[in-house]
């Protein structure tokens, strides 16, 4: 059956024909059911390390290496609601892997821009939190990764500072998390979005149309 839900697993060899999971991702995968998951590799940000492009209906995940057989997802970048099919190669020659998203009759290309500071990226590692799509359309999806164990609470807020909802607190383990939220009962307007895992806090603004 189809599902919105990608589990994605990586494995490492262990001799002739036989390999073991080292780490696996629980993403989500878009509003729509689909027959999608599509990955491809390439050296994206030019460390001379390939990064994996894993294609999840509505967004693409760049994951990359953290050493010790484990993972993180590094940058997201949109996808299409239908699937998209993604490659990474080094297009121009110039050391960076362009990501290459085709689907639902456009072609994107993307290109890694140097310049962001390293410990920006560090940070990025630790907490990662971004808000699909924007401006909202009735459902919200929040991704974000813990680097612990971390009791976490998001809120939505309206521009005047007051509590509408709790979209999650709860106590929740290290990896990464993508929930998806229906906020069709509210009305038109700025929110805020505030995510909190005790050591890292963080607001975002979103627009919700009707």
């Amino acid at each position: 059956m189809p599902t919105a839900r990608i589990h994605a697993f990586i494995f490492e060899a262990t001799g002739d024909n036989t390999y073991e999971i080292i780490d696996t991702f629980d993403l989500f995968g878009g509003h729509n059911s689909y027959y999608g998951g599509y990955s491809d590799v390439g050296d994206v940000d030019g460390d001379g390390i390939p990064e994996i492009a894993l294609e999840g209906c509505q967004n693409i995940y760049i994951i990359k290496a953290a050493g010790n057989d484990s993972f993180y997802v590094w940058e997201t970048l949109p996808g299409n609601s239908s699937g998209s099919s993604v490659r990474g190669y080094d297009i121009d020659g110039n050391g960076f892997s362009e990501v290459v998203i085709s689907g639902n009759n456009q072609t994107r290309i993307y290109e890694y821009e140097v310049g962001i500071a390293e410990e920006t990226r560090y940070q990025i590692q630790e907490t990662e939190f971004e808000i699909y799509p924007i401006p909202i359309h009735d459902k919200v999806n929040i991704v974000y990764v813990l680097s612990k164990h971390s009791e976490v609470n998001i809120s939505l807020i309206d521009a005047t500072g007051r509590l509408i909802k709790e979209l999650v607190n709860k106590s929740k383990g290290a990896g990464n998390y993508c929930e998806l939220f229906d906020l069709a009962d509210l009305s038109q307007g700025v929110y805020f979005i505030r995510f909190d895992s005790g050591d890292e806090k963080e607001t975002k603004k979103v627009i919700l149309l009707k």
